[in-house]
């Protein structure tokens, strides 16, 4: 009895073997399945609706035009912040120039007053022949300091003159020493109380020092006579 169960149980299973063959042999042979463009558009469609639909719950309870608003807000703060942040640099930078400028125009005009003509009316008081020469000769060593004050420097070296007692060299005392070294360049004249008289060369001749050419050497042979006559 047991034998014959054993039988059928084979005899089953082959046959649901048969049948599962054939029916794969039957989906083998069948053509592959067309959709028509109809039915492509309709799958297209229902796949964007799935996606915005799955989208939009993703933003569930969140108003998206507030938050665009918000966004467009925020940007246009940040262009008016930049925009209020150029102006103010151009104004800063505009203010800034017209300052350095007046600074330049009254620091020029301080320096006039305070050297160039300080050097002119010293340089005429001294008997100068030509004031402005002399003044021009002379600015390289006149500095003007921040502080608006004058400083008589070296012009090789920049550093500050003094005088033999110690006191900073000022612009009268700065002509006067050159005037001294060049006396060419003062006017002649009628010599002041306690100064030494023009001297003859020869014992009958005048110099007047105004007159010579220091480039003609004769000139300078009488000039150098001179200054021996007058003990420099």
């Amino acid at each position: 009895m047991d034998h014959n169960t054993s039988q059928d149980v084979s005899k089953t299973t082959a046959s649901n073997e048969n049948v599962s063959k054939s029916q794969q042999d039957t989906a083998d042979n069948q053509p592959a399945k067309t959709y028509t463009q109809s039915e492509v558009d309709g799958i297209m469609a229902e796949t964007r609706k799935k996606a915005e639909l799955k989208s939009a719950k993703r933003f569930e309870g969140i108003d998206v035009e507030h938050y665009k608003t918000l966004l467009a807000k925020e940007e246009s703060e940040k262009i008016a912040k930049a925009k209020e942040k150029s102006e103010f640099e151009q104004l800063l930078k505009a203010t800034a120039e017209k300052l350095q400028s007046k600074i330049s125009t009254l620091t020029a005009e301080l320096t006039k007053e305070r050297v160039d003509t300080a050097l002119i009316n010293a340089a005429s008081t001294k008997r100068a022949i030509n004031p402005e020469q002399v003044a021009r000769l002379v600015r390289d060593n006149v500095k003007m300091l921040e502080t608006g004050e004058v400083e008589i420097v070296d012009a090789k070296t920049g550093k500050t003159r003094y005088t033999d007692n110690g006191d900073p060299l000022d612009i009268q005392g700065l002509v006067a020493e050159f005037l001294q070294t060049n006396p060419h360049f003062v006017s002649g004249g009628t010599p002041g109380s306690g100064s030494k008289s023009n001297t003859t060369l020869n014992g009958v001749q005048k110099v007047d020092v105004a007159k010579l050419d220091m480039t003609n050497p004769e000139h300078r042979k009488i000039y150098a006579q001179h200054r021996k006559t007058l003990g420099y």
